[in-house]
């Protein structure tokens, strides 16, 4: 009985159908405290005017507050920056991204927006790559293996070469939210795509 190594891989373009979006206030001042109610101030109008709009505004979360100081040289305070973080989880949507932008534009907050695309079932996709990779590896092990007047008889080793888990973290929520009849180019495209992929090496047994 001899022994064959043979690589197999497999891998798709995947369509996210979940978006984190994360809005980022921002407040910079002489103290510490001008700072907070800056960014505070900025984010409570912001949410108070989702609330309006009749977003159930229950789920979206607080994900951090933070103060920093800058200082000179001689370490003296200079200016206090204070931020606060939200964040919105919610299948893929791209009108929706397009209205908060209004809303930030039409509030002039002086926000950062920042948004990434998901996919909710990555765990089980890697799952079936892994199956299609293995098979990747039988099918050329086979092809090779004829040609040499042989066999596949079973597999001796099998090595992940991806060791990673493969989740998505968080329950995602549907956020309705329309503001006027304005519509743009921009919410007629589709979602971002992410390129998965799996790769085995295979040790197969051969007769």
């Amino acid at each position: 009985m001899g022994k064959m190594t043979v690589r197999g891989k497999a891998g798709r373009l995947c369509e996210c159908d979940v978006m984190m979006i994360n809005l980022e206030f921002i407040s910079t001042a002489q103290k510490a405290a001008q700072s907070i109610d800056g960014a505070v101030e900025q984010c409570e109008r912001f949410l108070e005017y989702l609330d309006s709009q009749g977003v159930d505004i229950s789920q979206i979360r607080l994900v951090s507050n933070s103060i920093d100081n800058d200082t000179d040289d001689n370490g003296a305070t200079t200016s206090v920056t204070a931020e606060r973080i939200i964040e919105i989880r919610m299948p893929c949507d791209i009108q929706f991204i397009q209205e908060l932008s209004k809303i930030v534009s039409k509030l002039d907050l002086e926000t950062y927006m920042d948004v990434s695309f998901k996919l909710s079932n990555i765990a089980e996709i890697h799952s079936q790559l892994l199956n299609e990779a293995v098979l990747d590896s039988r099918k050329k092990a086979e092809m090779i293996a004829g040609a040499m007047g042989q066999k596949i008889v079973g597999i001796d080793e099998l090595d992940l070469e991806n060791i990673y888990g493969y989740t998505f973290d968080g329950d995602v929520t549907s956020l309705d939210l329309k503001i006027g009849n304005i519509s743009s180019f921009t919410e007629k495209l589709k979602s971002p795509v992410r390129s998965e992929e799996e790769n085995v090496k295979v040790v197969w047994n051969i007769e």
